[in-house]
């Protein structure tokens, strides 16, 4: 019985044992309930059944009992309705008389009753209960389930071949669904259709999506699964199964009110730069890929390059794996519907199905128990933060059983809706678990056939080795990507930060290129437009988006020698197409939106590139207003390495930078003439003799200079003497 009624659960079906009387499909099964049926109790959508089981039963006391307990419950308002369900072996007078008696009793009618109907009423009103109440709420039903061939089981067996795609199958799920019914009553428990389809599942049975809840459950399960099971990395030219290099990431709880108003501040937060929450609360961690599953609310409050959309995508791998339905919704694309006029659950169930294939008709209770929310992006909201923020509130309200966890970026995350849910910050990786992560990068993006999917540790130990420049970027797990593919394409890493970085935004770029040609983007234009985002964003990080998209149109349209409004649309094109390629990205701070690049020092090469390409006029008076100030100091080391060594060291020794400008002429990257390569050793010599400022740090970078010259190894001897 309880598996048959497992079969309508699975397929939203009515039983069909309260005709008349309830659409009785069952929404859950409880084994041994413990209620006046105790055997089996049905929920409905609004309403509650119990069922009464016998085999063999007469019109004796047996039977009174059964039919008494149930009225006890329906007269006290524990259940709805009431069920006796009896074996093809009982007696005529039950499965036929009583049964017509209860009918004619339930609807006023006592003139036509057979002797059992009378006694019937007889001993209800002894009870002191109503006959005619009582009696229209109850059934009495012959369930012909006793041997593998009899009607009701083929009927089961006939709806499951619908579900599994074949009687082979249906077989199979009968079975699983006979064992499951027996443990679930020994344990006592409780079936849902997510359980139903779980145990159905685990078992190897096939659920073919056939227009019914269970269907519809199992299609969106499955295909959230197999939708998830990779992500890819920058520069590499296919998706990485997630199973393959998955970094686990820690959490640490965060305090949600401690967000920075200061836009700076707000700023240096995004950036990573501002550790949050006393030495406390950074010692309690948490597996950030388990977040949610025991408080079944979260927000993820994360910058750029960590990771958080990589992160849902493995949660939702991960509670599909376990048999949950997940819906995975970009928070922006909601905030859009609801402000075209569409109700929150409506937009979650639509954006979470879409290229599904699934009709939202098809799936019951979406946010009902055992349902998992993953929303991704709530800063990216724009104006429509707070009814986003609201909308998810509200759906937690009505939906207490749903796990939901949100993402956002810590600066333009303003809204108070979600202030008390759990908020968790995830923790940069330990630089010294980078090379292992960089290794199994290296074999998931290898081809087939390449020595490195077998050796992908040892090519990272060599790229990562101890006081390597990719060490700078080892708790990046994104840079820690594109360090990856550019190993497997046999592209050294280089032997300086700025070399380093040169590589990654070549990487950048040759990704920028393949999409340029396959959408028709003039590449050397989205360039210009880039390199003078990076001038602006890095003179004015606090500068409003559209103050800076103003003036980077008016120096596209000097380039192009046309009007500002002509710039205008390629301007923003081409600001649309880094975007996409996921060099910049719009963030919000107290509602003003502000442009970022999403690792910062992508947005110095580029301004360093503009650098470069200025002329000579215009670069030296650039070059005298940015030396003395330290923000562009990275800058300035990229644009040495661009080919402007000489122009930066002596605008840097023009402000008496020393220090400065040693260290930069001693990157590898920097190729300088010989003649201020002997120039600037000499100003550095004199200085040490002289016992300027900061010794040690110019005696350092000036070994690390003339160590390549043979000509300088004597000075550099020299300068360990002047340090003392």
């Amino acid at each position: 019985m309880t598996a048959i009624a497992a079969v309508h659960l699975l397929d939203g079906s009515p039983v069909g044992w309260l005709d008349e009387l309830a659409h009785d499909a069952p929404l859950a099964i409880w084994a041994e309930s413990g209620g006046p049926g105790d055997d089996v109790r049905l929920e409905l959508a609004a309403s509650t059944v119990e069922i009464q089981a016998k085999s063999g039963l007469r019109a004796d006391d047996k039977l009174w009992d059964a039919l008494l307990d149930l009225a006890r419950g329906l007269n006290a308002g524990q259940i709805a309705f009431g069920i006796l369900a009896v074996s093809p072996d009982s007696s005529q007078t039950v499965r036929h008389r009583l049964e017509r008696d209860l009918r004619l009793i339930g609807s006023g009618r006592t003139d036509r009753l057979f002797e059992v109907g009378h006694k019937w009423i007889a001993r209800l009103e002894a009870q002191g209960f109503d006959p005619v109440a009582i009696s229209r709420a109850l059934r009495i039903q012959t369930v012909t389930a006793t041997d593998g061939n009899v009607d009701a089981v083929r009927a089961a067996k006939a709806a499951l071949a619908r579900h599994c795609g074949s009687a082979a199958a249906a077989d199979q799920a009968w079975h699983v669904l006979l064992e499951g019914a027996h443990a679930l009553i020994a344990r006592k428990g409780r079936w849902d259709l997510l359980a139903v389809v779980r145990l159905l599942m685990a078992a190897g049975v096939p659920l073919a999506p056939a227009g019914s809840p269970g269907g519809a459950v199992a299609k969106l399960i499955a295909w959230v699964n197999g939708a998830n099971q990779d992500f890819m990395v920058f520069g590499a030219d296919r998706p990485i199964p997630l199973d393959d290099a998955w970094n686990a990431l820690s959490a640490r709880q965060i305090d949600a009110t401690a967000m920075p108003a200061d836009p700076a501040a707000a700023i240096a937060r995004y950036r990573g730069l501002e550790p949050q929450g006393s030495g406390q609360e950074r010692e309690r961690t948490y597996d950030a890929e388990f977040v949610g599953r025991f408080r079944r609310r979260a927000v993820i409050v994360a910058g750029p390059g960590l990771g958080k959309s990589t992160l849902l995508r493995r949660q939702a791998q991960r509670y599909s794996d376990d048999g949950y339905p997940v819906l995975k919704v970009q928070l922006r694309k909601v905030a859009a519907s609801l402000a075209a006029g569409e109700t929150f659950a409506a937009s979650i169930v639509r954006h979470g199905l879409d290229g599904s294939g699934i009709d939202p008709g098809d799936l019951p209770d979406v946010g009902g128990d055992g349902w998992v929310l993953l929303a991704d992006g709530l800063d990216e909201c724009g104006g429509g933060q707070d009814d986003v923020a609201d909308g998810l509130s509200r759906f937690a309200a009505g939906h207490p059983q749903c796990r939901i966890i949100v993402t956002t970026r810590p600066i333009g995350y303003e809204t108070v809706s979600l202030a008390a849910w759990p908020h968790y910050e995830p923790v940069r990786p330990d630089s010294s678990s980078a090379t292992a992560h960089v290794g199994r990068l290296i074999e998931a993006i290898a081809p087939e056939g390449s020595p490195l999917k077998a050796d992908g540790d040892d090519a990272a130990r060599a790229a990562f080795r101890r006081d390597g420049p990719a060490n700078a970027i080892g708790t990046d797990p994104q840079l820690l990507g594109m360090a990856a593919s550019l190993i497997v394409r046999g592209e050294p890493l280089g032997g300086s930060r700025t070399q380093l970085f040169q590589q990654l935004f070549s990487s950048v770029e040759r990704s920028a290129s393949v999409q340029a040609t396959r959408h028709a983007v003039d590449l050397a234009l989205a360039q210009a437009v880039l390199d003078r985002l990076g001038w602006r964003v890095t003179a004015e990080p606090l500068g409003g988006y559209d103050a800076i998209i103003k003036r980077v149109t008016a120096d596209i349209a000097a380039l192009l020698g046309t009007t500002p409004l002509a710039a205008s649309r390629q301007v923003r094109d081409a600001m649309q197409f880094w975007e996409q390629i996921g060099v910049i990205e719009r963030i919000h701070h107290r509602r003003m939106p502000l442009l970022a690049f999403v690792h910062k020092s992508f947005g110095e090469f580029a301004a360093a590139r503009h650098l470069a390409e200025m002329d000579d006029d215009a670069r030296a008076g650039a070059l005298r207003e940015i030396a003395p100030s330290a923000e562009w100091a990275e800058v300035l080391s990229f644009a040495a390495g661009l080919g402007l060594g000489t122009s930066v060291v002596d605008a840097l020794l023009g402000e008496g930078a020393l220090a400065r400008a040693v260290t930069i002429a001693a990157d590898p990257a920097v190729d300088l003439p010989s003649d201020t390569a002997e120039r600037l050793g000499e100003t550095a010599f004199a200085a040490l003799e002289q016992g300027q400022r900061e010794p040690m740090k110019i005696a350092d970078a000036l070994v690390t200079f003339a160590a390549p010259s043979r000509g300088y190894r004597s000075k550099s001897r020299r300068a360990a003497r002047c340090c003392g």
